[in-house]
């Protein structure tokens, strides 16, 4: 499971309480950039609702943070060390579950993978999508377009809050998908920073745990946080669930 962080930034244990929940749960999980200061942790349950992706793509000019080739390395790695003399991974990854995410201009980094890529199985797209006018987007984000969408390997989520300033560019993604199972799921009184930096990730953590565990390890009862009438998300108040090419 690789992630892409918010901003495409380089701190890669600035989504630790997320992460680690999942990497708990059996996964090996890489993260584009750096391990930052302990600082960049330091936010647990206090990260501000006012945090906002920009409604528009910001011009190419600033900083550089994570790349989207990084992305690919990081599963070429992980495919070499699983075969790898000495490796302590040699033997124990399935190298035929690979999902990507991120979280704002990280789900750009995801799906710049995905739908380039034969070997993703699912993508996650949480607080984030293709913007609706121009392309391109934040330092380090890939110039991809809604045609994007058309290639996508495997199956695809959105997770959004309803207060998320990029609910419309996941709306707008999710309304163009076609021939791939894809879900969006959008929880009340959440805005654009999510509930990343809360006990295990909060209602996001719960979310993507269980989708990674339907689409990576055909989870059953982890299903059933999606499939029915009657599944799971479909029938808490605080979420509103789409989806289509759903078994």
């Amino acid at each position: 499971f690789v992630w892409a962080n918010g901003g495409c930034a380089d701190t890669g244990n600035a989504y630790r309480y997320f992460l680690d929940n999942i990497a708990s749960h059996g996964y090996l999980v890489v993260t584009l950039g750096k391990i930052g200061p302990k600082g960049a942790e330091s936010n647990y349950g206090k990260w501000p609702r006012e945090f906002a992706m920009p409604a528009t793509p910001p011009p190419l000019d600033g900083p550089t943070g994570t790349l989207p080739h990084e992305m690919k390395a990081a599963i070429d790695w992980a495919v070499a060390q699983n075969s790898k003399d000495g490796s302590p991974l040699k033997g124990k990854l399935d190298t035929s579950k690979i999902g990507v995410s991120g979280h704002s201009c990280g789900t750009l980094q995801a799906l710049a993978m995905s739908s380039t890529d034969p070997r993703i199985t699912t993508t996650l797209m949480i607080n984030g999508g293709v913007w609706n006018i121009g392309t391109g987007g934040l330092p380090g984000a890939p110039e991809i377009t809604k045609q994007s969408l058309k290639t996508v390997h495997g199956t695809i989520g959105y997770i959004h809050g309803a207060q998320d300033s990029a609910l419309p560019n996941g709306q707008d993604d999710f309304s163009r998908i076609e021939g791939i199972p894809a879900m969006l799921a959008v929880r009340q009184d959440v805005a654009h920073s999510g509930t990343f930096w809360l006990k295990n990730g909060g209602a996001y953590g719960t979310v993507a745990l269980a989708w990674l565990d339907w689409q990576l390890k055909g989870d059953a009862q982890a299903a059933r946080w999606f499939v029915g009438e009657d599944c799971r998300l479909c029938t808490d108040p605080r979420w509103t669930v789409e989806r289509k090419n759903f078994p």
